[in-house]
């Protein structure tokens, strides 16, 4: 394999479309919050702390509506990008992917609020059983992984947000081209590139 026609294929393919290396992040992001239903699912039942604040303790009670919302949205957010990145850019559809985006983490920051309360006060327990060690290591767990996809969502929408002013700049620069002979042109276009690199395929 031709690691240089390769590369050079790949960095034009970058120049021209920036977006999917924010698709990609927000396919990463939804893996991540995936995989850690399985987690929050066991979480969301054994909170069960006694809270004097009322909202909070109704907040509690909607656990399971919040992690089923916030998969609902991680989904449809990335659905959302997807029809946004097409040639023609579909601003109404950004729109609503920083809606979605949003409401993951406010929904997440409540989810997050009952499952710490819970944990700091079942963690001082006196004398545990084993069913709440592991609801504790569980609870652990959860947390972590919140944070988890809060750093991701956090990079990805920053990725997102700049991905017109990187597209924008890529385009602007020009790539040397390395000829058969090993010599450089500085500032070839992307069609000499390109000529060259299905020229080696072939």
């Amino acid at each position: 394999m031709d690691f240089k026609g390769y590369a050079r294929k790949k960095a034009i393919a970058l120049k021209r479309n920036f977006y999917t290396i924010p698709f990609v992040f927000n396919i990463i992001t939804l893996v991540i919050f995936t995989c850690a239903i399985y987690v929050h699912a066991q979480v969301c039942p054994r909170v069960d702390y006694q809270e004097t604040n009322k909202f909070i303790l109704q907040l509690n009670h909607l656990n399971a509506l919040f992690l089923f919302i916030i998969t609902l949205f991680s989904i449809l957010a990335v659905v959302a990008y997807i029809k946004y990145m097409g040639r023609i850019k579909n601003y109404f559809m950004l729109f609503i992917y920083y809606v979605l985006s949003i409401s993951q983490i406010i929904l997440e920051v409540f989810l997050l609020i009952g499952i710490q309360k819970d944990y700091q006060v079942k963690k001082v327990a006196d004398n545990p059983s084993a069913a709440l060690l592991q609801t504790i290591s569980l609870e652990k767990n959860s947390i972590f992984l919140i944070y988890l996809h809060f750093v991701f969502l956090g990079i990805t929408l920053i990725i997102v947000s700049f991905a017109p002013l990187i597209q924008k700049l890529l385009k602007s620069v020009k790539f040397s081209h390395i000829s058969e002979d090993g010599s450089i042109e500085v500032n070839a276009t992307e069609e000499t590139i390109s000529e060259t690199v299905n020229s080696e395929e072939k």
